[in-house]
């Protein structure tokens, strides 16, 4: 299975304002990384983060939920049970988990990899990312003006 945790964090782990519905900051050159990296590959997202960010071009978007009958405009629907028979069919499609921080929690203990980035600020926010596994290890580090991307892999 080729699941990637992918994440935009604060420096102190933010990664969402619940109050606003939304990613507390805006970076285009984070955005650019985020496109190309998931670029013709399936991205994973809990309900409130798919309907905060929507269907993403060029990539086939699924959004997992409990309820089996919830639909959403460019987004298949899919249980956690049924993501994880699928990743298990089809080893050789790479799906990047974009949040929230309920489906990072639940299903970082499947991923092979991780993608995160850190912001090189603080914001207002009160939806962190989980803490990483300790079972990672760091191998590829890329410095931006604004944030650093940190690649793990599981080892």
């Amino acid at each position: 299975m080729s699941l990637i945790i992918i994440a935009a964090t604060d420096r102190n782990g933010v990664i969402g304002n619940s109050v606003l519905n939304t990613m507390p900051w805006s970076c285009k050159e984070e955005l650019k990384h985020f496109k190309r990296t998931t670029l013709n590959n399936v991205i994973v997202m809990g309900r409130t983060t798919a309907e905060e960010v929507g269907a993403l071009p060029n990539r086939d978007c699924i959004v997992l939920s409990r309820d089996p009958d919830y639909k959403f405009a460019g987004f298949r629907t899919l249980t956690e049970e049924e993501f994880l028979n699928e990743t298990d069919r089809t080893p050789e499609v790479w799906y990047y988990v974009a949040g929230g921080s309920q489906v990072y929690s639940s299903l970082m203990q499947y991923a092979s990899n991780f993608v995160i980035s850190t912001m090189k600020f603080e914001v207002r926010g009160d939806v962190y990312m989980p803490p990483l596994p300790d079972n990672l290890r760091l191998y590829n580090i890329e410095e931006y003006d604004e944030f650093t991307v940190n690649y793990y892999v599981v080892v």
